[in-house]
């Protein structure tokens, strides 16, 4: 999801992308698919009949199962390897134009190191790497496991590597949708306004084994990046959280979304005319978010976490928001039940570059309101 300016924006964004739409009819809804996804239909049915009913087909899988018996049979080995790399050349070029038509910009390095990501789908569909054995329908399985395990900043670190950084810990961005209200189990506190100078005594009392949380003299800057930015502080018995809404200033749309969430989502649309059910936009369409930040708890603390998201709902429903996005980190073992209440979770890797000698990273990670203003 990019941010994206608001205002006259909304009607030309939602315009651009319904060009490279169009509306199909399946099983009695009327789904609005965009033209790449019927393309690659087209291209993935011609290509499973290509391999399971013509003689070009059988000559691929018999020319990588052992490339020596194909030519004693009488097959032209040569011809046959040329016109298999060629196929795949049109492929890569059909690809390549659909990845600058839905970016709207030319980038050279757009698909730097992505051979390794199709390696790595094919060989989870069964792919035999030796070749003379495997189905598209299994590449296709393989490639949608591997799209939802993959790490999301895989690529970004994968360039920042080359750049001198390193990893040094990874945080987990859970996305849970607000479309109905939940009853806390436990009271919860809301905090509408906190005071900058006390909260950090607070949170430097409980980051103490760690060596992550910044320095702060300029509590009055502090202070005003909570007030214009911070929705409320929850609390309930030993845990807290912070709820942040830092799109005051910026609409955010949806530029892109895995396959199955978009045919889902014109399938989900219609039917939340008539139940509650989450909200899946379309491409080019606004969303609201909330994020939860800072959650602090420990073991044996479920309940009181489920309350202060219980009631962080309730507020978020109050306001149209659609969805929370919780962050955590991935050492937070005590937080790994979120899980089960998101619809989709993405690990990010932290990367450091350091300018001079830095001791490890240990531990958790905070939110400093000053990267706001």
């Amino acid at each position: 999801m990019n941010p994206r300016p608001s205002g006259s924006t909304q009607s030309s964004a939602s315009a651009a992308s319904d060009v490279y739409k169009r509306q199909v009819k399946l099983f009695g809804f009327k789904l609005q698919l965009p033209y790449y996804v019927l393309l690659f239909v087209l291209i993935a049915v011609g290509t499973w009949a290509m391999l399971k009913y013509t003689r070009f087909g059988r000559r691929i899988y018999a020319v990588g199962n052992n490339p020596q018996a194909a030519y004693l049979s009488g097959i032209n080995v040569r011809l046959t390897k040329l016109l298999a790399y060629g196929f795949n050349g049109l492929l890569v070029g059909i690809g390549g134009t659909i990845a600058l038509v839905r970016q709207n910009t030319g980038i050279i390095t757009v698909g730097q190191n992505m051979e390794i990501d199709v390696i790595a789908a094919v060989v989870i569909g069964g792919v035999a790497m030796e070749g003379g054995k495997g189905k598209l329908s299994s590449t296709m399985f393989g490639a949608f496991i591997f799209g939802l395990i993959k790490e999301d900043n895989s690529r970004s670190y994968s360039i920042a590597q080359r750049m001198g950084a390193k990893a040094c810990g990874e945080r987990r961005f859970f996305t849970i949708p607000t479309f109905r209200r939940r009853r806390p189990l436990r009271e919860v506190k809301v905090a509408r306004r906190m005071d900058a100078r006390q909260e950090y005594t607070a949170l430097r009392a409980h980051y103490a084994d760690f060596n992550l949380l910044p320095i702060v003299n300029d509590f009055d800057h502090m202070q005003n990046l909570y007030d214009h930015y911070m929705v409320a502080r929850l609390e309930g018995g030993e845990s807290s959280l912070k709820l942040w809404d830092i799109s005051r200033h910026y609409t955010r749309r949806v530029a892109a979304m895995p396959r199955a969430y978009e045919l889902a989502g014109s399938v989900l649309r219609g039917l939340s005319r008539f139940v509650p059910l989450p909200k899946v936009p379309a491409p080019g369409e606004a969303i609201n978010v909330w994020n939860v930040l800072d959650v602090v708890t420990r073991r044996g603390r479920e309940d009181e976490v489920r309350s202060l998201l219980a009631q962080a709902n309730n507020m978020a429903v109050d306001h149209g928001i659609d969805y929370l996005i919780v962050a955590v980190d991935a050492e937070q073992a005590e937080l790994a039940w979120l899980r089960r209440m998101a619809i989709m979770s993405l690990n990010y890797k932290v990367m450091v570059k350091e300018y001079q000698p830095a001791p490890a990273l240990v531990g958790k990670t905070y939110l400093d309101p000053r990267w706001l203003g």
